[in-house]
């Protein structure tokens, strides 16, 4: 899947690297609570389900996450890839903000601003 984005993207020549800790140790937990708050529910009707599941995987993917933004090249762009309420967690736990849930192919754009993060809409579908 990711050579396919690079590829579509025009980036051939740019590096893929895994980000493992950006991975839920506990995805059974998680498939559970989310099936438990129903289909396409967010963030926060998952936290209704398990809040110790949301605060703590919030946490620690969202210092995942700040890791590999940290470790971007001034100016540089990074694509996390995933299909689940990890990567909304992510998102939580960075930038402190609940986003709606992601369906395939949707994404947010998370910008770095001296240290604070801001989320806005990202437009796959054109336009920006």
């Amino acid at each position: 899947m990711l050579e396919i984005l690079r590829r579509a993207a025009g980036q051939d020549d740019t590096p893929i690297t895994a980000a493992t800790g950006l991975r839920s140790s506990v995805e059974g937990r998680w498939r559970e609570a989310a099936m438990a708050a129903g289909r396409g529910a967010d963030l926060d009707a998952v936290r209704a389900i398990d809040p110790g599941l949301v605060e703590r995987e919030s946490v620690l993917l969202g210092s995942a996450l700040r890791q590999v933004v940290e470790g971007l090249p001034e100016g540089g762009r990074a694509l996390v890839v995933g299909h689940s309420p990890t990567s909304e967690a992510a998102v939580l736990g960075l930038a402190g903000r609940v986003v709606p849930p992601l369906g395939t192919g949707e994404g947010v754009l998370v910008v770095e601003d001296g240290g604070d993060y801001r989320v806005e809409p990202l437009d796959v579908h054109g336009g920006g």
